[in-house]
């Protein structure tokens, strides 16, 4: 996976800016919000997995991204920017990872990303809010997989930033020289979505 380059807008925002923010129109906080919320949405789905504990299971829930550590300067903006996860890396040193696993910062990646899935995904994000909600006294409501076209939604850069490459080179003819340029932009993802089958899960 090639290295990504991506400015994120360093001005920090929440659900709260919507109503005590004086520096900025309301409007313009919830666009920034869902504009990062469906990017966020978009990252998930293509490198991140969101695990829910069995019934009889100990552990806590967590939401997870894997990024190649060349794009570790990605992954630190990304928790400046939301204000909450840890990072790791991993042992070989190839790949680090962000977790989302205290609850504050679960609570505020679920509101982020709630509403904005558009894969198969989605069902590991409902599973998680069900678990949730009687055990964090939460009433996060489980939204649909948003349809929203992606001409104004960042849930293709998101995806694309997980598992999307460009590729660009010359078409040259028998003799070795420039003819044209190839050129293509490939999103690569299952073709179908399943997960192991716990017993224990009763959500």
């Amino acid at each position: 996976k090639s290295q990504k380059f991506v400015q994120l807008n360093s001005h920090k925002i929440s659900k709260r800016e919507f109503s005590t923010s004086t520096n900025s129109k309301p409007d313009d906080a919830r666009a920034r919000y869902n504009q990062l919320g469906s990017y966020m949405a978009g990252l998930i789905e293509g490198d991140g997995n969101i695990y829910t504990p069995g019934i009889n299971v100990k552990g806590l829930p967590q939401i997870e991204i894997t990024f190649d550590i060349r794009d570790i300067k990605l992954a630190k903006k990304i928790i400046s920017v939301i204000e909450a996860g840890n990072l790791y890396i991993r042992p070989n040193g190839k790949s680090c990872r962000i977790v989302f696993k205290k609850r504050e910062s679960l609570l505020k990646v679920i509101h982020l990303i709630n509403g904005y899935m558009r894969t198969p995904k989605i069902e590991a994000l409902k599973r998680l809010i069900t678990w949730l909600n009687p055990r964090y006294n939460t009433n996060i409501p489980i939204l649909d997989i948003d349809l929203t076209p992606l001409k104004k939604s960042s849930w293709l850069s998101g995806m694309i930033e997980a598992d999307g490459s460009f590729y660009l080179n010359w078409k040259l003819n028998k003799k070795d020289m420039p003819i044209g340029i190839i050129y293509y932009l490939r999103i690569s993802q299952k073709q179908t979505y399943t997960r192991k089958l716990d017993p224990s899960v009763n959500v």
